[in-house]
C-alpha cells in the first residue's frame, strides 16, 4: 500500500468518525422521500477533503459512499453516477467543542450516493 492510498483510507476514516460522531444529533433523510430509489446525476469528479465527489451544472455536491477519492482515470472527468440518494443533516452546534470552538466539519445537508455505479460520459 503507498502513501496516497494510506492517506485516502485515513481521510475516509475520518469522515465516517465525523458522520459517527454527530449522528446522534443528525436526521437522515431521504430526498423527495426517495428511499431505495435509484437516481442519476451527471457531473465533474473530484476530489473532496472527507472523499469523493460529483459536483453537477448546478453547482450541487454530491458525495459517494465508501469511496475516499477518484482513480486517476476518473478525476475531473464528466461522469454519470447511479446510486441511492441519502442525506445527513448536521446541525451547526454539532461542529462546535464544549468551550464553544469551532471545530472542522460539514454543516448543513450532505448529499450522498450510496451503492454507486458510475462510468466516464463520451464527449
Amino acid at each position: 500500500m503507498n502513501v496516497l492510498e494510506i492517506m485516502n483510507r485515513v481521510l475516509f476514516i475520518r469522515f465516517i468518525i465525523l458522520l459517527i460522531g454527530v449522528s446522534q444529533a443528525c436526521t437522515t433523510v431521504n430526498i423527495n422521500k426517495m428511499k431505495d430509489q435509484t437516481v442519476t446525476i451527471t457531473g465533474v469528479a473530484y476530489n473532496g477533503k472527507a472523499g469523493a465527489i460529483v459536483k453537477t451544472k448546478d453547482g450541487d455536491v454530491y458525495y459517494i459512499d465508501r469511496l475516499s477519492s477518484w482513480i486517476p482515470d476518473f478525476e475531473n472527468k464528466e461522469i454519470s453516477v447511479t446510486g441511492n440518494l441519502m442525506v445527513v443533516i448536521i446541525p451547526e452546534e454539532d461542529l462546535k467543542n464544549e468551550r464553544g470552538e469551532w471545530k472542522q466539519g460539514v454543516e448543513g445537508k450532505v448529499k450522498m450516493l450510496q451503492n454507486a455505479k458510475w462510468e466516464i460520459l463520451p464527449r
